[in-house]
């Protein structure tokens, strides 16, 4: 394991001067302080200027937590997208800035620290954007992007571990190549079968028989995204248009709309595009059955509320989300929304935000804005793994 020297990137070597670390939100009794310092202070821990304007400002850079050690660079100047743990290697969807047709697979050896690129699919030698999953009978699959300048719709992709090559799926009838359009999100049940779902519906495939059923229809005024499954095989789905999340039972096939967008309060202050903050960034379902939207709050769905649906916890919300905006606002600052949301083996939920990677910890409500950024994943030895830029950093849980 090594430390941060002057053998790294130049990059790190002028931000040392910048270096700072603070509590992200007030001292919550029973925390750590070394712990605490791994922590940035929000932009603004009270208050900020109401009708006067503020200009985008740079905020100074800060270096990744001690506990937190550089490992490896990512090769060829390639930015992140996304990253899993399988078979003993990080596997990382990555492109070159401003060039999503160099989109390409990189494996990372975490024991050797050895580098491979994998920059085909099925022979095609393009790799389109795409988001990497493990399934719950240790499989790799991947599911690729739309990608308008190919007019290309988005596909199923798996890792052969004998051949040493991702390949492109399909079923018999080739449902999911002609149906699927724009998939937002992907899980897995515990048959092993794999539920999507695309702007215009939810479907299941079974990866054994080759055969997909459509499970739920989108209407003209809907359009789905996001999909997450319980431990009952339920599905909770998101209609992204507002209309709120949909829980969907395949045995009964019965579908129960839950709440609508009243869940989630609307501040025209903070906002590019009021109307956009109807819409939820990510769902994501933690491990205590709490159905996340956003940063806002989650749906309790082992409890119900007065009309039988998920009871809805709001959440007192983190200044840490507060960022600059880069257009002229009444306030100058835009309250955003995660883009992403992981939990580690330790409880602790990991939010993405322009600013860094944001931890929460849910017994304690604090906050705290690390500088790292998604992806991040965890191996199977409980070391946690982020990036810095390109930078790779892992932390070890345990220690």
């Amino acid at each position: 394991m090594k430390k941060i020297s002057t053998n790294y990137p130049s990059l790190i070597l002028v931000l040392i001067a910048s270096v700072f670390y603070s509590c992200g939100e007030a001292q919550v009794q029973g925390i750590d302080s070394a712990e605490s310092r791994d922590c940035i202070g929000p932009l603004q821990k009270l208050a900020f200027p109401v009708g006067e304007y503020t200009k985008t400002k740079k905020e100074p850079k800060s270096l990744p937590p001690d506990s937190w050690q550089y490992k490896a660079i990512l090769p060829d100047s390639y930015s992140p997208e996304s990253m899993v743990y399988f078979d003993g290697y990080l596997w990382i969807m990555a492109f070159m800035p401003l060039k999503p047709d160099t989109a390409a697979i990189w494996r990372y050896n975490i024991d050797t620290g050895e580098w491979k690129k994998y920059s085909a699919i099925s022979s095609v030698e393009r790799v389109p954007i795409l988001d990497l999953v493990v399934s719950s009978n240790e499989t790799l699959w991947g599911v690729t992007r739309q990608v308008s300048q190919f007019a290309e719709s988005s596909k199923l992709i798996k890792f052969n571990k004998e051949g040493n090559v991702f390949e492109y799926i399909d079923d018999n009838a080739h449902s999911l190549s002609e149906t699927l359009t724009n998939v937002r999100d992907v899980s897995f049940d515990e048959n092993g079968h794999i539920w999507l779902v695309d702007t215009k519906g939810v479907y299941e495939f079974d990866p054994e028989s080759l055969q997909v059923k459509t499970r739920v229809l989108a209407t003209k005024e809907q359009r789905f995204g996001h999909l997450q499954l319980d431990t009952n095989g339920h599905a909770w789905f998101l209609d992204v248009e507002g209309k709120g999340v949909q829980e969907y039972n395949p045995i009964t096939d019965e579908l129960r709309v839950s709440h609508s967008n009243t869940w989630l309060e609307n501040d025209f202050r903070y906002s590019i595009d009021p109307e956009s903050d109807f819409l939820v960034n990510k769902m994501f379902l933690d491990k205590d059955g709490r159905l996340w939207l956003d940063d806002k709050g989650w749906f309790d769905i082992n409890a119900r509320d007065i009309n039988g649906g998920p009871l809805w916890y709001q959440v007192i919300r983190s200044p840490i989300f507060l960022t600059y905006g880069s257009v002229s606002l009444e306030t100058g600052y835009i309250w955003e929304k995660p883009g992403d949301i992981y939990q580690s083996s330790d409880g602790f939920l990991w939010f993405s935000s322009s600013r860094g990677l944001v931890r929460l910890d849910v017994n304690t409500a604090q906050w705290c804005l690390l500088s790292l950024s998604f992806p991040i994943t965890e191996d199977n030895e409980h070391n946690l793994w982020a990036f810095y830029e390109n930078m790779l950093f892992m932390h070890s849980i345990d220690q």
